[in-house]
């Protein structure tokens, strides 16, 4: 999990180690959860 209040409100992306997205949303209470059962190779985040 990342922790860090100035990353609230930011999207994500998760893509796997062929850079295909496996997911997606929105950063809420400053947390981003990295999932253990996905293949997480990078997290792009996007501030709107």
């Amino acid at each position: 999990m990342l922790e860090w209040p100035t990353l609230d409100g930011m999207s994500y992306t998760l893509h796997d180690w062929h850079f295909q997205e496996i997911g997606s949303g929105t950063v809420s209470g400053g947390r981003l959860k990295i999932p253990n059962d996905l293949p997480v190779f990078s997290v792009e985040l996007k501030r709107k």
